[in-house]
């Protein structure tokens, strides 16, 4: 999964982290792509959909680890409000995103 760090150091890697990503898809956003041909196109779709099926790896990750913290934090009742809220999904979008991480997690 990656090299340990204290919570701290993981805290901050992958909020830069993210904010590279941000950064990235702000660009994509406002660089024009009407000039740059089909096959560049479908290059790029790959590229996305490869980036999409990584993103939904990471977010069932992290679903599963707000199910089971592996560091003892909250468990699911102190945090499904906050994210239906903050992810703008239904409750039932949240259950189903935490059975199917559930499945799909690796165990410790």
């Amino acid at each position: 999964m990656g090299s340990r760090a204290s919570a701290e150091e993981a805290r901050e890697r992958i909020a830069a982290a993210l904010d590279a990503i941000d950064a990235a898809h702000a660009v994509l956003r406002d660089t024009s792509s009407d000039v740059v041909g089909n096959n560049f196109r479908v290059d790029v779709a790959e590229r996305l959909e490869t980036q999409l099926r990584a993103n939904r790896g990471l977010m069932y990750r992290f679903f599963g680890e707000i199910a089971d913290p592996p560091d003892g934090g909250e468990s699911i009742p102190a945090v499904r409000a906050r994210l239906q809220a903050r992810l703008r999904v239904t409750p039932g979008e949240v259950v189903r995103r935490f059975k199917l991480a559930a499945r799909i997690r690796p165990r410790v």
